[in-house]
């Protein structure tokens, strides 16, 4: 049986989900481009902070952010150092809701 997520990044993808839905009931909308932003901000800042938190074990101790992310090196884009979903690291779809919910949103005025 093929996998094409795993665990991590189908959490991630649940909370920025609620999130998203949550938010955007709170703001009164139900519109799809806001609620992509949302979700692409949330899934993003979770997979990031995921992988950084994992790369504490292998940078010194009290490393900063980015000697942490510089410790990393190819893990930013390998789907078993963080969330994945369909074999593509979570913080990449994230980014990409955020792009198209952006787009969309500034082509409707």
């Amino acid at each position: 049986m093929l996998i094409v997520f795993n665990y991590a990044g189908l959490a991630m993808l649940l909370i920025g989900g609620l999130c998203a839905f949550g938010g955007g009931r709170l703001l009164g909308t139900q519109a799809e481009p806001p609620l992509m932003v949302i979700l692409g901000i949330v899934v993003a800042a979770l997979d990031v902070g995921y992988r950084l938190h994992l790369a504490r074990a292998s940078a010194r101790r009290n490393a900063s952010l980015v000697e942490r992310a510089q410790a990393m090196g190819l893990d930013w884009v390998r789907g078993s150092a963080g969330g994945s979903l369909f074999f593509l690291p979570t913080w990449a779809f994230g980014v990409l809701w955020f792009v198209l919910g952006t787009v969309r949103i500034l082509g409707r005025r």
